[in-house]
């Protein structure tokens, strides 16, 4: 008998999981590169002004791309994640093409759309005493 025969059989939900976070600590990794490099970019190449613009641009980015590998990965992908990348994603890039879009306020509707129509089992605690 070898070692490796001693060796337990990972489970694929713990892999599955183990993934889950290596993925997440790579989204903050590229989260990190990018304030990095934003923040290096000479005024020519994006303005001050466009900064915060770009910043959105890349989280969107970020957190979509993380959901669609867990998708592909066969995990389920964050609800809250992808509302909050298409809303990121939407808000740069309507700055960029000189549209206003209200972020904040779509935001608070979708937020307590998901609270009235999703309770996750009483986990939200607003008014209950």
């Amino acid at each position: 008998m070898t070692m490796q025969d001693d060796m337990p059989v990972p489970d694929e939900a713990v892999e599955k999981r183990a993934f889950d976070r290596r993925l997440d600590g790579i989204g903050w990794g590229l989260f990190f590169l990018m304030l990095g490099v934003l923040w290096l970019l000479p005024d020519k190449v994006l303005p001050e002004d466009k900064w915060l613009l770009g910043m959105a641009v890349g989280v969107g980015v970020i957190l979509l791309g993380q959901n669609v590998i867990r998708y592909l990965a066969g995990i389920r992908p964050r609800g809250g994640a992808i509302i909050l990348g298409v809303l990121a994603l939407a808000y740069g890039l309507s700055g960029f093409y000189g549209m206003d879009f209200p972020f904040f306020p779509v935001l608070f509707l979708l937020i307590g759309l998901a609270i009235i129509l999703f309770p996750k089992g009483g986990s939200w605690r607003c008014g209950r005493g």
